[in-house]
């Protein structure tokens, strides 16, 4: 189990979620994601999974930062790109079991400074930040 532990004078939205297979994701996308982010998922075929869960923590982050229920999911913009409402950051964790972990600030808030307590994470997780960059999702460890 993970968790996240927020410390700061601006409210936040947080998610993090363990990537699994028995999800079908791509029953919930075609339900819940946006034109723009279905065809990001679909762009990702070897990485599917990781891209559903990639935008499914952007949405959750955005809901708690705006104080919304799931149920009112419809009303997330598309979370590739920062939105007028806020900007996200992103982080993938490997190991023996991958998460997918987003948080959502305010817009009018930044810049940001977003520090990791190392001692926290066990040996077996490294966790990566998630770069967008022309519709790409890549990776980027991160540093100790």
């Amino acid at each position: 189990m993970y968790g996240v532990c927020s410390i700061g004078p601006v409210p936040l939205g947080v998610d993090i979620e363990i990537l699994s297979k028995k999800r079908n994701f791509k029953e919930v996308a075609s339900r819940f994601y946006h034109k723009k982010e279905k065809e990001f998922i679909d762009s990702h075929i070897d990485n599917a999974l990781n891209a559903f869960y990639f935008l499914w923590t952007r949405k959750e982050s955005w809901i708690k930062l705006h104080d919304l229920s799931i149920l009112e999911i419809q009303k997330v913009p598309v979370c590739l790109d920062n939105s007028p409402e806020g900007a996200f950051f992103s982080w993938e964790g490997n190991g023996e079991i991958p998460f997918s972990l987003s948080l959502c600030l305010p817009k009018s808030q930044s810049p940001y400074s977003i520090v990791f307590m190392k001692d926290f994470f066990p040996l077996v997780i490294s966790l990566q930040q998630v770069i967008i960059s022309e519709g790409r999702m890549s990776f980027r460890p991160e540093k100790g």
